[in-house]
């Protein structure tokens, strides 16, 4: 179960992906026009996982394996951040309507 604070955190953060920032829970036409046609998508990132901090090279490789992952996914990479925090993370697109 996530922690209160860390679902805070994770909302609270500024999130940006092809030049849009976003936050989550939060509609924005802009993220709606970056996706579409999607109908969905998800952030997803692979740093410090469930808020445990990790090392830096820990955390990049952990990045390009998820990237390898989603080789065949309609994917662009995003980034989060709030403070002087900052992660890379994933925009995978859901299927197209």
């Amino acid at each position: 179960m996530t922690p209160p604070s860390l679902a805070r955190a994770w909302r609270t953060a500024e999130y940006r992906a092809g030049g849009v920032a976003f936050r989550v829970g939060q509609r924005d036409p802009a993220l709606d026009r970056l996706i579409a046609p999607a109908r969905a998508a998800i952030l997803i990132g692979a740093w410090n996982p469930m808020g445990r901090r990790m090392p830096a090279e820990w955390n990049r490789r952990a990045h390009r394996a998820l990237e390898a992952r989603l080789r065949r996914a309609d994917w662009m990479l995003a980034e989060g951040g709030l403070a002087r925090w900052r992660e890379d993370h994933a925009l995978v697109l859901g299927p197209s309507v």
